[in-house]
Formats: C-alpha cells, sequence, structure tokens
C-alpha cells in the first residue's frame, strides 16, 4: 500500500499523482496501518495533525507553573575550556544518505526514523570529556495543566537557534522551543504541544524584533507568538505546504521555505500568504530545467537580490526575473543546504562543499570540498563558521585558512546552524545541547532532566524494577524514567537488529519485533534467541506477540500468525488453514478464556479453546472493514476492541456493544482510538488520534485533553505505574497524571 501511495505522488506525469496535497494526505492516512506494519513498529502510527486555523492560547511562552532552578553557568572565576587544537581531517566520502535537516522531515516518516536511530547511535559515542555543561536537577515542568498533570518534552537536540531583541537565545529542534536567558546563562521558557507548539519538529526561526514576534517553521505549520499569544498558519491561510523548512526576514516581506508542496516558497500578503506565483520550480527532484520544491534556506544580499536555496539548484531574483544556478555554474553539488554573506559575496553549502558567487557563478572554496555543510555564519568581526556533517570549520582570516575541530571533541557528530550574540558570542545548534563558544572558551547548555526522544509510540516497564520505558515513535530509540529518583535516561540498547519492545512473558523475560524477526530477552536485557524465518516464521517481520494460557507464544506476521512453543513454530494461521481475512496480521492478543484474538487489515479474528476461528468483520460486528489497533479484557471478562474509525467495540457473553462519540452518557473524544489500557482499579484508559485520552470507571466517562494537562493531543500509549500514575506516550513528549 505505501509503495503504491508514494509511486503515485512521483510519478513523472502530472495528471497521474494526486491532484493536491490534501489528496495525498488523505491516502496517507487511509495507509497508516500499513505504514504501521512496514515499519515493524509496536504501537499506533501516526501523521502529522491537520487541524487548520488560528490559536490564540495566553502563555504561549510562559515560565514553567513552578519554578525551576536556573541552569549555573560555568563560574566567572574559572578559566574557560579552550577549543581544542584544530585538526585537518580529510573531507568524508560524500553520502546521499540525507540532507540535514531534511532527512527528518515529517513527510517522510521511514526516512526519520532511521535519520534519528543512527543519529542516537553516534551520539552515544562522543568524548565530553573537554566540554563544561551546566547542570540541574529538578525537572523542568511543562506551562499549563491542572493540579497532578506534569509533562516533559526533548529539547536538547538543536537545530534552529534566534537572538530577540530581549537578549533571549532561542533554540528549537526535535522536542520544543527552549528559550534561554543569555545574560544569566539559564533556561527561560519552553515551548510545546502543550502550549501551541504545532509540531515538536521544528526547523528553523526567525526573531522579528521589530514587532517583538518569534517566527517558528515546524513539520505542521509555521507558527508566530509575541510571548502571550500564538498564531498558526497553514494550507488552509495560503501556504502552499504544513511544512515549513526556511524563514527570512527581506525587504520584500517575510519569505517562507516549504517542502512537498507544489511550489516551496510562499510570501507574506496583507490577508495571509501565497505562493510565488513565478518561482520557477517543479515537484520532480531532478528536474533538468528547474528548482526543487523543497526550499532550505532564503537569503537577500546586499543589492537586494533574493536567494532561494533548493535540492535541485540555487535560485536568485534580481527583482524581475529568476536565475538558476547548479552544478554547471560551478557550485558543488544542486543539493544546496546552507546560504550566507562573507565578505558581501553570497556563499553557498551543499551537500559535498561550499560555492562563492563570482558574479558569473560560483567558484568552490578550496578547503570545505566534500563537507556537507549545515550551516555558514560570518561573525562581526569577520570570522567564518562552517557548521558540518562531522565537525565545524573555522576561517580567522580572509586567506583561506580553515581550522577543523573534529566530533571528538564536540558535543555531538553533526553541528547545526549558528548564531552571533551582540557580546560576540556564538552559539551553534548541536545532537546534545547549544554549544556556546566565546574566545578561546566553550561550553554546552542543556535542559536538565529531560527525555531524547521527541516522540513516543510505546511505553512498558523497564529492564530494572521501578523504571518506566517509553519506545520512540517511528523508531528504536527510547527513554527511561526512574520513578524513585524522578530522573530521565536514556533508554538501554537492545542487542538486535533495529527491534522495539513488543510484551514481557510470564517469566519477566522481553519479546521485542522488527523487520528482521523476534528477539527473546533475559529480565535484565541478556540476549536469549532469536526467530526468522529461517526458524519457521512465515515471515521475517514481527508486529505482536501474546501468550497463551499453556505458554506457547502467538506470534503476528505479514504472513499469518505463527505459534511458538519455545522450541519450534508448531503452526501457522492464515487465510488459507485458518480462514483469515488477509495473510497481514498487525496485532495478537490473549484473554483469560484461553482465546487468541488476530487483526489484519479487514478485521478481527477469535480462536478459541476448541480450535475453532470466529471471524469478525464488515457487517459483522463492524460497519466496514476496519484496523483494530487494541484489545484488552477488562477485569469483568469483557473484551474491549479498539478500531479506527469506528469507535470502540465491547465483547461480552457473545454480544457486541458499540461506543461511539455522542452516544447517551459517553465522552469519547474521537472514534479512532489507537490504544487501551486497563488500570489496577479496574478502569480503562483509552488514547485516540489528534484527539487526547479518556477514562471509563465502569459507571462515568472523563476525557482528558491538552488544556487539562496532556502535552500532546495524539496519545500513543497508556502506562499505569505501581504508584497509580498514569503515563501518557504521545507525538510530543510524555505527561504523567496522578489522580
Amino acid at each position: 500500500e505505501i509503495e503504491r501511495l508514494l509511486l503515485k505522488a512521483l510519478a513523472k506525469q502530472r495528471e497521474e499523482r494526486f491532484a493536491t496535497t490534501g489528496e495525498f494526505i488523505a491516502a496517507w492516512q487511509a495507509a497508516r496501518p500499513a505504514l504501521h506494519a512496514a515499519a515493524g513498529v509496536f504501537g499506533p502510527q501516526t501523521l502529522s495533525p491537520v487541524p487548520p486555523g488560528r490559536t490564540a492560547l495566553p502563555g504561549a511562552l510562559v515560565r514553567p507553573v513552578s519554578p525551576t532552578p536556573p541552569i549555573q553557568p560555568p563560574p566567572a572565576d574559572r578559566t574557560p575550556t579552550p577549543l581544542p587544537a584544530p585538526l585537518t581531517p580529510p573531507p568524508p566520502t560524500r553520502s546521499r544518505a540525507g540532507w540535514g535537516l531534511v532527512g527528518l522531515a515529517v513527510g517522510g516518516g521511514a526516512l526519520l526514523l532511521a535519520a534519528l536511530a543512527c543519529a542516537a547511535v553516534v551520539w552515544a559515542a562522543l568524548n565530553w570529556s573537554n566540554l563544561t555543561a551546566p547542570t540541574a536537577t529538578d525537572v523542568p515542568v511543562v506551562a499549563g495543566g491542572a493540579t497532578g498533570w506534569q509533562s516533559w518534552a526533548a529539547a536538547n537536540t538543536v537545530w534552529a537557534l534566534a537572538v530577540t531583541a530581549e537578549g533571549q537565545l532561542v533554540s528549537g529542534g526535535p522536542g520544543s522551543v527552549v528559550g534561554w536567558n543569555m545574560a544569566a546563562g539559564t533556561l527561560d521558557t519552553q515551548l510545546t504541544g502543550a502550549n501551541g507548539l504545532p509540531s515538536p519538529h521544528v526547523y528553523a526561526l526567525l526573531a522579528d524584533n521589530d514587532n517583538g514576534q518569534l517566527w517558528i517553521a515546524t513539520a505542521d505549520g509555521l507558527a508566530v507568538t509575541d510571548g502571550q499569544s500564538l498564531t498558526v498558519y497553514r494550507r488552509a491561510s495560503g501556504l502552499d505546504s504544513d511544512v515549513v523548512f526556511a524563514l527570512a526576514q527581506t525587504s520584500q516581506g517575510l519569505l517562507v521555505g516549504t517542502a512537498y508542496g507544489p511550489t516551496g516558497l510562499n510570501r507574506r500578503t496583507a490577508d495571509g500568504w501565497e505562493p510565488v506565483a513565478d518561482f520557477p520550480s517543479a515537484e520532480a527532484e531532478d528536474d533538468p530545467d528547474h528548482l526543487a520544491t523543497m526550499v532550505l534556506a532564503i537569503l537577500e544580499d546586499d543589492q537586494g537580490n533574493i536567494w532561494v536555496a533548493t535540492t535541485n539548484g540555487l535560485g536568485r531574483h534580481d527583482g524581475a526575473t529568476w536565475a538558476r544556478y547548479t552544478s554547471a555554474d560551478g557550485l558543488p553539488d544542486n543539493a544546496v543546504t546552507a546560504l550566507a554573506l562573507v565578505d558581501g559575496e553570497v556563499w553557498a553549502g551543499t551537500e559535498a562543499g561550499v560555492g562563492r558567487f563570482t558574479g558569473a557563478g560560483f567558484e568552490a572554496v578550496p578547503n570545505l570540498a566534500g563537507w556537507h555543510l549545515n550551516g555558514l555564519l560570518q561573525t562581526t568581526a569577520g570570522e567564518v563558521w562552517a557548521s558540518l556533517d562531522g565537525g565545524l570549520a573555522r576561517r580567522a582570516t580572509q586567506n583561506d585558512d580553515w581550522e577543523f575541530y573534529a566530533p571528538a571533541d564536540l558535543p555531538s557528530y553533526d553541528i547545526y546552524r549558528g548564531v552571533e550574540a551582540p557580546d560576540g558570542a556564538l552559539y551553534f545548534g548541536t545532537e546534545a545541547g547549544v554549544l556556546r563558544v566565546s574566545g578561546t572558551g566553550r561550553s554546552v547548555w542543556r535542559v536538565p532532566n529531560v527525555p531524547v526522544v521527541p516522540g513516543f509510540g510505546a511505553v512498558t516497564t523497564g529492564l530494572e524494577p521501578g523504571q518506566v520505558w517509553f519506545i520512540e515513535e517511528y523508531g528504536a530509540r527510547s527513554d527511561v524514567f526512574d520513578l524513585a529518583s524522578e530522573t530521565w535516561q536514556p533508554g538501554p540498547a537492545l542487542n538486535c537488529d533495529y527491534c522495539v519492545p513488543l510484551a514481557r512473558d510470564a517469566f519477566g523475560r522481553l519479546w521485542a519485533g522488527g523487520d528482521l524477526g523476534v528477539w527473546i530477552f533475559a529480565a535484565k536485557g541478556d540476549r536469549v534467541a532469536h526467530l526468522t524465518s529461517a526458524n519457521g516464521l512465515p515471515a521475517d517481520s514481527v508486529y505482536g506477540v501474546a501468550f497463551a494460557p499453556t505458554g506457547e507464544a502467538w506470534l503476528a506476521t505479514p504472513g499469518g500468525v505463527a505459534v511458538y512453543d519455545g522450541t519450534t513454530v508448531t503452526a501457522v494461521y492464515d487465510s488459507s488453514s485458518a480462514g483469515l481475512e488477509g495473510e497481514a496480521v498487525h496485532g495478537v492478543w490473549a484473554t483469560s478464556d484461553g482465546a487468541l484474538w488476530a487483526a489484519t487489515e479487514h478485521g478481527l479474528s477469535r480462536l478459541d479453546l476448541s480450535g475453532e476461528w470466529t471471524h469478525y468483520g464488515a457487517g459483522d460486528p463492524f460497519q466496514a472493514a476496519v484496523w483494530v489497533h487494541a484489545v484488552v479484557e477488562d477485569a469483568n471478562g469483557a473484551v474491549w476492541v479498539a478500531t479506527n474509525g469506528e469507535g470502540l467495540y465491547r465483547y461480552a457473553d457473545g454480544a457486541w456493544t458499540n461506543y461511539l462519540p455522542g452516544d447517551a452518557g459517553v465522552t469519547l473524544p474521537s472514534n479512532e482510538i489507537v490504544c487501551i489500557t486497563l488500570a489496577p482499579d479496574g478502569s480503562l484508559w483509552f488514547g485516540t488520534y489528534f484527539a487526547g485520552a479518556a477514562r471509563y470507571d465502569g459507571s462515568a466517562w472523563q476525557s482528558f485533553q491538552v488544556e487539562d494537562g496532556l502535552i500532546h493531543s495524539n496519545v500513543n500509549a497508556i502506562f499505569v505505574d505501581e504508584q497509580g500514575a498514569v503515563w501518557f506516550a504521545t507525538s510530543g513528549g510524555v505527561s504523567r497524571y496522578r489522580p
């Protein structure tokens, strides 16, 4: 399903493609179940929400609701840690693995998985011995919400930076937007989904100091805030796409670069936004005559020319016409990732080096040949800094003598865009916080005690007692929260090939699945076994596991349900052997009566202890073919079923009952239910697709929304810990509710 969708979206003939982005989004949402299966991720799969329009949220950039002790900068009387002796490594082997921030766009969910997972592996191996890092122990609390709620959002991977007129440094990346008091070196504010951020993925920031506003480019719209209210602009407001990558304040007004839309360049108007009609772009990335519609940077030069960097060349508008520059004109590569004015010249960073504009074309900056550029910056003192995939480079003078700083001496392997503060200090984005460089000293500013992962798709118990383990949405990274110390730490790295936890058996062993089979781990994480098709599984991908009362494990695979007795695969249930309405089984569950429940893309099937299968699909009891996300048995033995469009179903004594929003006495915020959790007190908790959560105690319903304290409306998983607190794994971070 996903392959067919993408082939249609990328068809060479326009009439064969989707007519609008809205059609593509609708088709992608309809194919979410297949994306779930393809990714092999435990838990519901999500896309960017698409609610249009404007929100006005008091407290959009307010201080945390409870005071957070400031992060202390390095003591003033301590000698700053000098930058390490520069190295001159050979240029890295050129790779097309990604375009830095481009590869992290929500529009490419699978690419997001791979990029973030790889980044996590690199980050874990870094040498921090030469850096100073401000520290604090108290947990920052996300603003908003009622008593009993607390939320956390990632903040220490930084892709974008800005400096406001008030002297505040603002950082953004996957997780949140953070305001820093530069004078004190302290955390000042945090903007997340709980107080208006439309997406946890932030690609660019722009401080409009004349109007006291901050513009925020995200994967789900363009946000602007004055510190008190926040407005979100999307396609309904005139933008050609909801995915915004680039911002620039020019003499022609505010220009916005987007991706995955028909144009890529937008301008602000008196009534909203409009695409720049004459921008010579095309959706095909390899079009030989056009720029790409994926815009990564925008710059106005000293003569008023507008330069637009795309993934298929660089455009220049001289006020009347557009010109396109490519590798044929001297650019090192057609994928242009960064722009800057250096000594009055336009410099263009690409995937394979930097070119400087000579008036007729570009010539390469020799010392940066082969490097993938993430950012370029010339300081007021005349220095030039290049942020690289693999380090940081500095040119102190105009004679092209460059000093290179290796990843081992920096907070992370990749260094992202930088900004200069009024006092001359430089700040760079990294995967481990904000890198501050002042003279020969440097330090790293980090938000204390927050998760690394920006969004979570599953939650379970940790490998150690008293831990809650959160698994990345669309990925295999994780974070662990320790209940006793109230602290976050990166999750364990399982000894498997890109697998995610699925369930624990009666012996405490952890079962984890992925596209290369299922792994079994001892309680402490030591690998016990690995099963693939070579061991009898009908397919290598494993999406779910359930355990029979007799001890067998039932495994959900694209080839049916495999029964594993601890030694061999003893049976496979599929369309031919069991009558399932499809081979691909994306979920399996067991109930106390010994029954096995298996979900396919067309409905739900039940195997009872007598060996008889019963199939539930369109017409009985469902209105149409549905995707079942979860099956849970309540304290009374009734079975609850979460569907992707028909709300909840309850199965008891052989009869089905349907619960929908709007039914008398039913407070469900949506008919798309993505998870169900049975709490120790017998109540049921439900997570929905971008509509919050709900609770049912057997007699009364409750609804929980962002305004109540949730950090994000897309609730992928819910967990109740040993202390009775309810944890919500969402697309924008983690929330905890203590009733």
